[in-house]
């Protein structure tokens, strides 16, 4: 039982679905995505090979390295800036908080735009 559930888990995790248009009803969305299914079903459309996956994964290790250095170096920047007095501390650690948030990076996965 177990193994079916698994099985059933990945084949959802390779079919792409459609997302649902701002203008569309939530009818015609189940139609739409009702027909898309039907033909990967039988034809084997819209299912993701093993390449995608792996570009998928690439992309995204890439994106935590990116983000993970963006922390290492805020860290860094934290603790060298307990030298410093209250107020020019507190201007330091606002301009690092502003660099962070308006970093390519970090926009990217918190602000992102579905395509």
């Amino acid at each position: 039982m177990q193994d079916v559930i698994r099985l059933e888990t990945q084949y959802w995790s390779l079919v792409e679905i459609p997302k649902q248009e701002k203008a569309e009803t939530v009818p015609a969305f189940v139609l739409r995505a009702c027909a898309i299914m039907e033909k990967t079903q039988k034809s084997g459309e819209g299912v993701k090979t093993s390449s995608k996956l792996a570009e998928e994964a690439a992309e995204k290790r890439e994106r935590i390295e990116r983000l993970n250095g963006n922390f290492i170096s805020l860290q860094s920047e934290y603790v060298s800036s307990k030298l410093y007095p209250m107020f020019p501390r507190y201007t330091m650690l606002k301009d690092m908080i502003k660099d962070i948030m308006h970093d390519p990076d970090y926009m990217e996965v918190c602000h992102e735009v579905d395509p």
